[in-house]
Protein backbone atom coordinates (compact mmCIF):
# COMPACT_ATOMS: atom_id res chain seq x y z
CA UNK A 1 0.00 0.00 0.00
CA UNK A 2 1.25 3.47 -0.87
CA UNK A 3 2.31 5.74 1.96
CA UNK A 4 0.07 8.81 2.29
CA UNK A 5 1.09 12.21 3.63
CA UNK A 6 -0.79 15.43 4.27
CA UNK A 7 0.69 18.68 3.00
CA UNK A 8 -1.12 22.00 2.61
CA UNK A 9 -4.28 20.28 3.83
CA UNK A 10 -4.29 17.68 1.04
CA UNK A 11 -3.70 13.99 1.60
CA UNK A 12 -1.71 12.49 -1.26
CA UNK A 13 0.73 9.72 -2.16
CA UNK A 14 4.33 9.92 -0.95
CA UNK A 15 6.62 9.60 -3.99
CA UNK A 16 10.15 10.04 -2.63
CA UNK A 17 12.39 7.02 -2.28
CA UNK A 18 15.24 6.45 0.17
CA UNK A 19 17.89 8.05 -2.05
CA UNK A 20 15.78 11.19 -2.45
CA UNK A 21 15.14 11.36 1.27
CA UNK A 22 18.86 11.11 2.03
CA UNK A 23 19.69 13.85 -0.49
CA UNK A 24 17.24 16.38 0.97
CA UNK A 25 16.97 17.90 4.42
CA UNK A 26 13.82 16.79 6.21
CA UNK A 27 12.34 20.30 5.95
CA UNK A 28 12.32 20.07 2.12
CA UNK A 29 10.98 16.55 1.67
CA UNK A 30 7.28 17.40 1.81
CA UNK A 31 7.83 20.39 -0.51
CA UNK A 32 9.56 18.15 -3.06
CA UNK A 33 6.88 15.48 -2.72
CA UNK A 34 4.16 18.14 -3.19
CA UNK A 35 5.72 19.34 -6.47
CA UNK A 36 5.94 15.76 -7.73
CA UNK A 37 2.30 15.24 -6.76
CA UNK A 38 0.93 18.34 -8.48
CA UNK A 39 3.00 17.66 -11.58
CA UNK A 40 1.82 14.05 -11.84
CA UNK A 41 -1.80 14.88 -11.01
CA UNK A 42 -4.09 14.45 -14.00
CA UNK A 43 -7.22 16.53 -13.95
CA UNK A 44 -9.92 14.21 -15.23
CA UNK A 45 -12.45 17.02 -15.51
CA UNK A 46 -12.50 18.65 -18.97
CA UNK A 47 -11.50 22.33 -18.91
CA UNK A 48 -14.96 23.62 -19.88
CA UNK A 49 -16.59 21.50 -17.13
CA UNK A 50 -14.01 22.75 -14.67
CA UNK A 51 -14.86 26.34 -15.60
CA UNK A 52 -18.55 25.62 -14.93
CA UNK A 53 -17.65 24.18 -11.52
CA UNK A 54 -15.62 27.28 -10.65
CA UNK A 55 -18.57 29.50 -11.68
CA UNK A 56 -20.89 27.38 -9.52
CA UNK A 57 -18.47 27.69 -6.60
CA UNK A 58 -18.38 31.49 -7.02
CA UNK A 59 -22.18 31.60 -7.06
CA UNK A 60 -22.40 29.55 -3.85
CA UNK A 61 -19.84 31.81 -2.14
CA UNK A 62 -21.80 34.91 -3.14
CA UNK A 63 -24.98 33.29 -1.73
CA UNK A 64 -23.20 32.43 1.51
CA UNK A 65 -22.00 36.02 1.90
CA UNK A 66 -25.54 37.31 1.31
CA UNK A 67 -27.05 34.88 3.83
CA UNK A 68 -24.38 35.83 6.37
CA UNK A 69 -25.18 39.52 5.84
CA UNK A 70 -28.88 38.80 6.51
CA UNK A 71 -28.11 37.35 9.94
CA UNK A 72 -28.54 39.44 13.06
CA UNK A 73 -25.30 41.20 14.07
CA UNK A 74 -25.10 39.09 17.24
CA UNK A 75 -25.18 35.87 15.19
CA UNK A 76 -22.68 37.25 12.67
CA UNK A 77 -20.29 37.89 15.54
CA UNK A 78 -20.71 34.38 16.92
CA UNK A 79 -19.59 32.75 13.66
CA UNK A 80 -15.80 32.56 13.77
CA UNK A 81 -15.71 35.62 16.04
CA UNK A 82 -17.09 37.82 13.28
CA UNK A 83 -14.40 36.84 10.77
CA UNK A 84 -16.60 34.63 8.58
CA UNK A 85 -17.59 37.32 6.08
CA UNK A 86 -13.99 38.47 5.58
CA UNK A 87 -12.87 34.87 5.07
CA UNK A 88 -15.66 34.17 2.59
CA UNK A 89 -14.84 37.36 0.66
CA UNK A 90 -11.17 36.41 0.53
CA UNK A 91 -12.06 32.97 -0.85
CA UNK A 92 -14.44 34.60 -3.34
CA UNK A 93 -11.70 36.92 -4.67
CA UNK A 94 -9.33 33.96 -5.08
CA UNK A 95 -12.03 31.97 -6.90
CA UNK A 96 -12.71 34.89 -9.23
CA UNK A 97 -8.99 35.06 -10.05
CA UNK A 98 -9.06 31.37 -10.99
CA UNK A 99 -12.13 31.98 -13.15
CA UNK A 100 -10.40 34.82 -15.02
CA UNK A 101 -7.11 32.98 -15.49
CA UNK A 102 -7.30 29.21 -14.95
CA UNK A 103 -4.39 27.49 -13.26
CA UNK A 104 -1.62 26.53 -15.62
CA UNK A 105 -1.54 22.89 -16.64
CA UNK A 106 1.41 21.05 -15.16
CA UNK A 107 1.96 19.12 -18.39
CA UNK A 108 5.38 20.52 -19.27
CA UNK A 109 8.60 20.75 -17.34
CA UNK A 110 8.71 24.46 -18.13
CA UNK A 111 5.92 25.09 -15.62
CA UNK A 112 7.81 23.07 -13.06
CA UNK A 113 10.97 25.13 -13.54
CA UNK A 114 8.93 28.33 -13.20
CA UNK A 115 7.64 26.95 -9.92
CA UNK A 116 11.22 26.30 -8.80
CA UNK A 117 12.05 29.92 -9.57
CA UNK A 118 9.24 31.27 -7.40
CA UNK A 119 9.83 28.92 -4.45
CA UNK A 120 10.84 30.54 -1.20
CA UNK A 121 12.35 28.25 1.43
CA UNK A 122 15.19 28.97 3.82
CA UNK A 123 16.87 25.60 3.18
CA UNK A 124 17.09 26.08 -0.61
CA UNK A 125 19.87 28.63 -0.26
CA UNK A 126 20.91 30.99 -3.04
CA UNK A 127 19.80 30.27 -6.57
CA UNK A 128 22.57 32.22 -8.34
CA UNK A 129 25.98 30.54 -7.89
CA UNK A 130 26.07 27.05 -9.38
CA UNK A 131 28.60 24.33 -9.84
CA UNK A 132 28.06 20.75 -10.95
CA UNK A 133 31.00 19.64 -8.78
CA UNK A 134 29.43 20.78 -5.53
CA UNK A 135 25.70 21.26 -6.21
CA UNK A 136 23.65 23.59 -4.05
CA UNK A 137 20.65 22.45 -2.04
CA UNK A 138 18.47 24.05 -4.72
CA UNK A 139 20.07 22.01 -7.51
CA UNK A 140 19.66 18.79 -5.52
CA UNK A 141 16.04 19.71 -4.78
CA UNK A 142 15.35 20.26 -8.51
CA UNK A 143 17.06 16.98 -9.41
CA UNK A 144 14.99 15.03 -6.86
CA UNK A 145 11.70 16.47 -8.12
CA UNK A 146 12.52 16.04 -11.83
CA UNK A 147 13.76 12.49 -11.15
CA UNK A 148 10.35 11.48 -9.79
CA UNK A 149 8.25 13.56 -12.19
CA UNK A 150 9.95 11.92 -15.17
CA UNK A 151 9.90 8.47 -13.53
CA UNK A 152 13.70 8.25 -13.71
CA UNK A 153 14.24 6.59 -10.34
CA UNK A 154 16.83 4.32 -11.95
CA UNK A 155 19.15 7.34 -12.38
CA UNK A 156 21.00 8.76 -9.43
CA UNK A 157 20.39 12.31 -8.31
CA UNK A 158 24.00 13.21 -9.16
CA UNK A 159 23.36 12.19 -12.78
CA UNK A 160 20.45 14.64 -13.03
CA UNK A 161 22.03 17.70 -11.37
CA UNK A 162 23.81 18.86 -14.52
CA UNK A 163 20.72 18.37 -16.67
CA UNK A 164 18.35 20.24 -14.36
CA UNK A 165 20.88 23.04 -13.91
CA UNK A 166 21.18 23.53 -17.67
CA UNK A 167 17.39 23.43 -18.10
CA UNK A 168 16.88 25.96 -15.30
CA UNK A 169 19.47 28.32 -16.76
CA UNK A 170 17.93 28.01 -20.23
CA UNK A 171 14.24 28.23 -19.31
CA UNK A 172 14.33 30.66 -16.39
CA UNK A 173 17.54 32.65 -16.50
CA UNK A 174 17.62 32.91 -20.31
CA UNK A 175 21.19 31.64 -20.52
CA UNK A 176 22.35 29.30 -23.25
Amino acid sequence: MDKLVTFRGVEHKYYLDEESECALPESLRLNANWLVHIHKHVNATPQNEEKKEVARFISKLESAIKVHSDLAPSNQGRILNGKAKDMLEEILEAAKAVDIEPLAKKATLENLYKTFYTMQHKDLGKKTVWSDDSPSAFQIFMAVVVRHVNNEESKSIDQLVSRVTKAYKRLILGQA
